[in-house]
């Protein structure tokens, strides 16, 4: 992280789910900034346990079980030790460090995840995950989601299922994401289900409006979605999403003298 940075009082509407913007908007603040929330991606618990309950009891069939977010980690963790004893033989695979950290704090680390990068490519990159022919594989998500990385194993000759411990939901349209757009410089959107329930959030004029901001994105993906939404500003892409990577982009977009372009409109 950038010790440097000095965001000079300009405002980020900051759209990670409630419950995962504090620390980004801390970031923010300490460096000069102001944050204003406005979550695009509600968690919540998925609505029949019958099916999860069934696959956790059967979890110690398995040779890994790989958890696909933080929050993944979070609810599965959850759900299982509410369950039973977590099976020892299973080996815990985490996305990337981010989940690995939240499961380090859970009690239960992982035992494989990518050290540079956050995704299913990186992932996929591991030795342990290039070798699996007839290894059975629990992927536990949010809903539904990327297929690369089952598609992947399964390709390797692995036998792959998924476990949905959690619901991602779109907060209902709002005028008030009109007003915010007045008040803010950058907007930091993570992923493409962020940007793209933001856009569809968004009524004609709002969505005029947040054409015109400068995007602070998590990754090469959405810098995509965004040029497909027809985005006509500055687009700065951080290395990775987590909280330091998207806060170290910023900061170097703002040394280089590019937000003085920036009026808030």
């Amino acid at each position: 992280m950038n010790d440097d940075c000095l965001l000079n009082d300009l405002a980020v509407l900051v759209t990670r789910p409630q419950h995962q913007a504090t620390h980004f908007c801390q970031l923010i603040e300490a460096a000069g900034g102001r944050a204003v929330r406005f979550p695009v991606i509600e968690i919540a618990d998925i609505e029949d346990r019958a099916k999860l309950q069934q696959q956790i009891e059967q979890l110690e069939r398995y040779d890994y079980a790989i958890f696909i977010s933080p929050n993944a980690a979070d609810k599965a963790i959850e759900n299982i030790i509410g369950q039973r004893n977590f099976p020892q033989q299973v080996k815990r695979v985490a996305i990337g460090r981010k989940t690995a950290q939240k499961m380090q704090e859970l009690g239960y680390p992982a035992e494989i995840f990518p050290e540079d990068g956050y995704n299913s490519e990186a992932l996929l990159t591991l030795a342990e995950m290039q070798q699996v022919t007839g290894k059975k594989i629990m992927i536990f998500r949010g809903g539904s989601g990327r297929k690369l990385l089952g598609d992947t194993l399964q390709l390797r000759g692995a036998e792959v299922e998924y476990a949905e411990v959690y619901r991602r939901v779109k907060p209902a349209p709002t005028e008030r994401l009109g007003s915010l757009l007045e008040k803010v410089d950058v907007v930091a959107v993570t992923s493409n289900e962020g940007l793209q329930n933001l856009y569809s959030m968004a009524d004609k004029v709002a969505r005029m409006q947040l054409r015109k901001k400068p995007l602070l994105v998590g990754s090469r993906r959405v810098v995509e979605l965004a040029s497909k939404l027809e985005f006509n500003t500055a687009i700065i892409e951080a290395g990775n999403p987590s909280d330091s990577g998207m806060l170290d982009a910023l900061c170097q977009w703002v040394q280089s003298g590019e937000h003085k372009s920036v009026r808030k409109q």
